[in-house]
């Protein structure tokens, strides 16, 4: 279970406490604004104690986001 609160964080956080070896994240095509401010998944990226996979959606895939 995943706390509420800064979601980036908590998984980072949750990754270091339970020695996680590896983390696979989910990415959505995304605003400009949300590409300047940041994403979670660019944040667990730079963050995690682990290797990070990012997949995007086959769709956003499909059209080019």
């Amino acid at each position: 279970m995943i706390p509420a609160g800064d979601a980036a964080s908590a998984i980072v956080d949750y990754a270091r406490h339970h020695v996680m070896d590896y983390i696979i994240i989910g990415a959505r095509a995304s605003s400009a604004l949300r590409r300047y401010l940041g994403s979670v998944s660019s944040k667990v990226v730079a963050e995690a104690p682990c290797t990070v996979t990012v997949v995007r959606s086959r769709r956003d895939t499909e059209t080019g986001v």
